[in-house]
């Protein structure tokens, strides 16, 4: 699943050693397993069950330098009046 330690609030309350080591567990070998098992797709597919594994449909992805990179992306899509804006104002 996605996940991101937020720095502020995590200091604040004392957890960020531990929002920390779940972020770190969530990447391991056997994070990356119990995530495939439940039906959210490893970022490390090797190190899930192949079972698990193939329940995904194979994707084709593409770097983002093919795009122009992430300024270029930033700027087209989501920009004020970028591709985005266009697509909710509809």
């Amino acid at each position: 699943p996605p996940v991101a330690v937020v720095d502020g609030n995590s200091r604040k309350h004392g957890t960020e050693k531990v929002a920390e080591a779940y972020v770190k567990y969530l990447y391991s070998p056997v994070g990356q397993k119990l995530a495939a098992r439940h039906y959210y797709r490893p970022i490390k597919p090797e190190l899930a069950d192949p079972a698990d594994v193939a329940r995904f449909p194979k994707l084709d992805l593409i770097k983002i330098d093919k795009l122009g990179g992430w300024q270029a992306v930033q700027k087209k899509h989501f920009a004020d009046g970028g591709v985005f804006d266009q697509l909710y104002r509809r």
